[in-house]
């Protein structure tokens, strides 16, 4: 499942948020031909004054019936496509998650808790955080509910959290 996307524009020189947004919304209306439940995605510009991001909130719409590694590639070749022929040229970096949720490490913990049947290997976790929370604890508490080995070096499985002032992203990556 698919609760959400971040995406990144550029902020040096400019402030480019209005024409990353309108070429967000543009992005996902192409792929909404292909998956109608885009169409009902919200937009958040630099949630809490980050600027440089935009979330493309799923939660009241999650993509559930669509298969995830094929919702992936079906947007970052149509993200490429779309920058190569200069229609895209601020928007960058998609990070997929599986949840949203509050930025409280009980709510990361019970998500990645959920999210743990992914992980079937050596893993690691990679936490992005924009705002005051405590890193180690959550780590402590996210690492409670999964079982297998951590491996910081070569991970088969990433635990990626992104706290973004209220909320945050969770998602399990395979690693590279």
């Amino acid at each position: 499942m698919i609760e959400g996307l971040l995406l990144h524009y550029p902020t040096y020189s400019s402030d480019f948020s209005y024409e990353a947004y309108f070429e967000t919304e543009d992005l996902l209306e192409e792929l909404s031909m292909k998956i109608p439940a885009l169409v009902k995605a919200d937009l958040v510009i630099a949630p809490e004054g980050m600027n440089g991001l935009i979330v493309i909130d799923l939660r009241d719409n999650p993509l559930s019936n669509v298969r995830e590694k094929e919702f992936k590639r079906n947007f970052n070749k149509k993200l490429e496509e779309g920058k190569a022929q200069g229609y895209w040229k601020y928007i960058a970096k998609p990070v997929f998650f599986n949840r949203i949720i509050n930025s409280k490490i009980s709510e990361i913990a019970a998500a990645v808790k959920n999210l743990k049947e992914k992980i079937k290997g050596k893993w690691r976790i990679k936490i992005n955080t924009r705002h005051r929370i405590p890193r180690r604890e959550t780590i402590e508490e996210v690492a409670k509910h999964i079982t297998y080995p951590v491996d910081l070096e070569n991970p088969k499985y990433i635990v990626k959290i992104e706290c973004l002032g209220k909320i945050s992203g969770v998602a399990v990556e395979i690693g590279k």
